[in-house]
């Protein structure tokens, strides 16, 4: 029985208030693999650069860098909070997930939209290249990696 008038007084509140919780994923979960494209030789202490941008009125970004391991990979933890969705649009938030991935001999990969729910294995390929591009963090909206010459794609 109390069970039933919880639920009712928070259905309530919510049509009342135009406002309801909801589970937000702040960090998508992957495995990241990354491989030599013409080997298949996987590729170790390769940079991997991780944006989270929370999209607010004054955006909060926050980078992270990490190394493949022994084994190419990287795993990312799925990462998930409570939210009050209220019914005005602008006092939302939510999140955007950039990735970079770059090792000297190699052309950068970046993925500038990663989604909320990636597939649990992510396989990047970096191609040898004899310039030395990096992943460069373009810091103002649009939000992004820049990489000059080359043209971002996703896996």
């Amino acid at each position: 029985m109390k069970k039933r008038w919880l639920l009712a007084g928070i259905a309530s509140c919510a049509l009342l208030t135009a406002c309801f919780p909801a589970r937000m994923t702040e960090q998508p979960g992957f495995l990241l693999e990354v491989r030599d494209r013409n080997t298949g030789a996987v590729l170790t202490n390769a940079h991997v650069y991780w944006v989270k941008v929370r999209r607010d009125i004054r955006p909060e970004i926050v980078m992270r860098e990490f190394r493949t391991d022994v084994d190419g990979l990287v795993r990312f933890d799925r990462a998930t909070d409570w939210q009050l969705i209220i019914a005005a649009p602008e006092q939302n938030y939510s999140w955007e997930w950039y990735l970079c991935v770059d090792k000297e001999g190699y052309l950068p990969f970046a993925n500038n939209v990663v989604e909320a729910k990636p597939p649990g294995h992510v396989l990047v390929e970096l191609k040898r290249a004899k310039g030395k591009e990096r992943c460069s963090w373009h810091a103002t909206d649009p939000f992004g990696f820049n990489l000059p010459g080359l043209t971002a794609f996703a896996q």
